[in-house]
């Protein structure tokens, strides 16, 4: 299953965005999706549970913050784009 989100600093206000953007990853976290396509024009702390996924195996980030605050264990994961907008 593949999940694709595209967020801009215009799209909602900042609190709002926060909210819907984790909403919309911890959804594709619970549908064990293995591709996932995120661009986060955006600033945008991730949630820890994006940090540990074991159905992830294709994974596309464009974010120009993303720092874990957490040990990373993507244990499933093939491929690995990580983009700075």
């Amino acid at each position: 299953m593949r999940f694709h989100l595209y967020v801009d600093s215009e799209t909602v206000k900042a609190s709002e965005r926060c909210n819907h953007v984790d909403s919309l990853i911890k959804f594709a976290i619970a549908y064990n999706v293995d591709k996932l396509s995120l661009v986060l024009n955006a600033y945008y702390v991730f949630p820890d549970c994006f940090f540990s996924n074991s159905s992830l195996k294709h994974l596309i980030v464009d974010s120009w913050n993303m720092k874990p605050k957490c040990t990373v264990s993507w244990t499933s994961l093939q491929n690995l784009s990580l983009r700075n907008s």
